[in-house]
């Protein structure tokens, strides 16, 4: 059913702080979904044969989202989302924080989150790129992507338990960035596998494992401290000063501006600067 205002209305409307107008729908099956509204909305379990749309004003929840293509979910607050599962991309966009647990996309996994920070437990796709960008800090558990991983803070600290990317069989180097991550404070990483990583962080970087088929280019602030550090390519330290470098001019505009630039290790000017160390092979 429809308001007259022209928002889908599937449950009851509850009155949220502030008196704005909390939208509430559970346990529904659809064609396609797309929800309007212009305070908050809560969302329990939610089906799409096609695509699930959701626009809220404020903060958005949803506890199971499946969508036989696109999950696309927008809010001017945070967002919070317990499983999201898509054929095609999945791309969360929150005015302030997100928080998800597991999602898992045939595509690409897309995050933005413009004013606050990002808490992810398990992302995989199957063919695309897993994409993280936020201005607070990072916090993500394991990532799979069939294609490229980046990471983004603007100012906090990013931390990472595992990644695995670009491991799908058929792509090509040309088709591939590998994982990057670039953090306002410290980087942390566990583990990293990908055709190429490049870290850069205003703070310490710290992994105990970097594998790379080609190359691995880290930046660091302050303290490098590695365990394992396997590349069949080069190994480069770089000098912190260098992070500066990608200062890249783009046609996009707001929030994913920082986007549309190229990965840490197609920015990095190569040789490197003399005060840096550079170690070829395994």
């Amino acid at each position: 059913p429809q308001r007259d205002d022209g928002a889908v209305h599937a449950g009851g409307e509850q009155a949220h702080r502030g008196g704005v107008a909390q939208h509430v729908w559970r346990d529904l099956l659809l064609g396609q979904g797309r929800f309007d509204a212009g305070g908050g909305v809560t969302l329990g379990s939610a089906g799409a044969d096609d695509n699930i749309i959701v626009n809220a004003g404020s903060g958005l929840s949803a506890t199971t989202l499946v969508a036989g293509n696109a999950i696309n979910l927008d809010a001017g607050g945070g967002i919070s989302l317990g499983r999201g599962e898509a054929g095609g991309a999945i791309v969360i966009d929150a005015g302030s924080n997100i928080l998800a647990n597991t999602l898992v996309a045939g595509n690409t996994i897309d995050m933005v989150a413009e004013t606050g920070g990002i808490m992810l437990t398990d992302a995989t796709t199957t063919t695309g790129e897993i994409e993280i960008e936020a201005e607070g800090s990072v916090v993500a558990g394991t990532l799979r992507s069939g294609n490229s991983t980046s990471i983004e803070s603007a100012s906090g600290d990013v931390t990472v338990d595992s990644v695995t990317a670009n491991l799908v069989a058929g792509s090509t180097a040309e088709d591939i960035e590998g994982f990057s991550a670039i953090a306002g404070g410290t980087l942390n990483i566990g583990s990293a596998t990908a055709e190429n990583i490049g870290l850069g962080a205003l703070g310490a970087i710290s992994a105990d494992s970097l594998i790379a088929e080609n190359l691995i280019v880290l930046f660091a602030g302050g303290a490098t401290s590695l365990g394992t550090v396997g590349t069949g390519g080069q190994f480069y330290i770089g000098n912190p000063s260098t992070l500066s470098v990608p200062a890249v001019s783009t046609t996009r505009s707001g929030r994913r501006r920082r986007r549309a630039q190229p990965a840490i290790t197609e920015r990095v000017a190569l040789p490197v600067h003399r005060n840096s160390t550079a170690v070829t092979g395994r």
